[in-house]
């Protein structure tokens, strides 16, 4: 069925759930009921708010895992978690701290903050040493930008799982 008229086009938005917006339409702003809206004459997709079981998708699909009380960002977090505390209770790693923040100057200026997932100091041969870890699906360009200042400023390289 091909899109004629006006009103052929809002029957269909109706019967599939869609609302549209149209720019001759009064400027008080309205939250649209579903996905599609009208603005400046383009139709576009809007993303879901919410899943429908109390959780929102990220941004790259990642699912928000609760363990106890601790809420993690991805299960791939989660499942880190875990295998690090089997690591403590094998004393194979010990200090473990989630999601340590290092801040980022250069000359005086902040630059930004980085948050890492883990930070624990790991038996080496007899000798401990310090590791930061960071759990990644998607390496976004601000993530390699914030790897490297790190890298640069305090000498820390990053361990990615």
């Amino acid at each position: 069925m091909s899109v004629t008229t006006e009103h052929d086009l809002a029957e269909i938005c109706a019967r599939k759930g869609y609302r549209i917006q149209y720019q001759d339409a009064p400027q008080r702003r309205q939250k649209s009921d579903g996905p599609l809206s009208r603005q400046g004459g383009n139709a576009r997709p809007e993303p879901p708010q919410d899943a429908g079981n109390g959780t929102k998708k990220g941004k790259y699909r990642n699912v928000k895992t609760r363990v106890g009380d601790i809420v993690f960002d991805s299960k791939r977090e989660a499942a880190r978690y875990f295998e690090l505390l089997i690591l403590t209770r094998e004393g194979e790693i010990k200090d473990l701290v989630l999601q340590p923040t290092l801040e980022c100057w250069v000359k005086d200026l902040k630059v930004c903050n980085y948050k890492a997932d883990f930070s624990y100091m790991e038996n080496q041969f007899g000798k401990w040493v310090s590791v930061t870890e960071d759990c990644k699906g998607m390496k976004t360009p601000v993530y390699k930008l914030k790897k490297k200042l790190v890298r640069a400023i305090y000498g820390i390289e990053i361990r990615e799982t």
